[in-house]
């Protein structure tokens, strides 16, 4: 069976007790139906993972770590995604999937086309929205470190400030596969549903910004991320590349 995983914005050590909020528990209690003393591991993106267990206490629940795990080690290829922001149910697709395929800073991107509206409150939701499907994807494929997830930007201020970008369009002379690229960085920029405007094209070339395509196909923006990132992990990251000897595995309590 596997073992639940569980993100928490607290500091872990070995058998120090951290108390579940409301939906934490609720999450592990009614959703998976575990019990009291059930084996869980828990993290909090800055450190190691930890084997725990779930206790009720003071009728409340709790974990309790019980031995130190070496965490799962993040990509050698430090990607930041510049994700044009999308319909909910898209946009929540493509952070997963960035998630999983090894992605370092996610980067949501206002563009011209973009079918959120830039209003502050609607943002902020949007924003905490964003975080909470980055860490249960986190949780859900084994990661131990949370990509930094940035608050949303304007494309062209972005761009500006980012000129080693690679912009991904259909219409570009060059696959992402034949780009000379460092193998240690690389940033994305991936545009909305409705494709980048005009004068967003002209504003990417006369910055300086390389273009890449992915092949024949027009692909969808959330496709669109999950191929380039699988490009640039086989490439120059972890893809297809064996488990470093070791890792991944608790260690005893050495009575710290």
């Amino acid at each position: 069976m596997r073992i639940p995983r569980l993100y928490v914005d607290a500091p872990l050590g070995l058998h120090r007790r951290i108390t579940l909020d409301d939906a934490a528990a609720h999450r592990l209690t009614r959703v998976l139906r575990l019990r009291d003393n059930a084996a869980i591991r828990v993290f909090n993106g800055r450190g190691p993972e930890y084997e725990a267990t779930l206790q009720r206490h003071d009728r409340g629940w709790c974990i309790l770590p019980v031995a130190e795990r070496d965490p799962a080690p993040p990509s050698p290829l430090r990607i930041t995604l510049a994700q044009s922001v999308t319909r909910s149910e898209r946009m929540d697709f493509a952070l997963q999937k960035a998630v999983e395929l090894g992605v370092s800073f996610i980067q949501p991107i206002m563009a011209e086309r973009s079918t959120l509206k830039a209003q502050p409150a609607r943002l902020h939701n949007r924003h905490a929205h964003w975080l909470r499907t980055v860490i249960q994807a986190c949780e859900q494929c084994g990661r131990s470190d949370v990509p930094v997830l940035h608050e949303p930007r304007e494309m062209q201020a972005w761009m500006a400030e980012n000129r080693t970008a690679v912009v991904l369009r259909a219409d570009a002379a060059h696959s992402l596969n034949e780009l000379a690229l460092n193998g240690i960085e690389a940033s994305l920029l991936v545009g909305p549903e409705g494709g980048f405007s005009d004068g967003e094209l002209r504003c990417a070339q006369t910055l300086g910004l390389a273009a890449a395509h992915l092949g024949p196909r027009t692909l969808r923006t959330e496709t669109t991320a999950l191929v380039a990132l699988t490009i640039l992990q086989t490439r120059f990251g972890d893809l297809g590349r064996e488990n470093p000897p070791g890792s991944h595995h608790a260690r005893a309590d050495d009575g710290r």
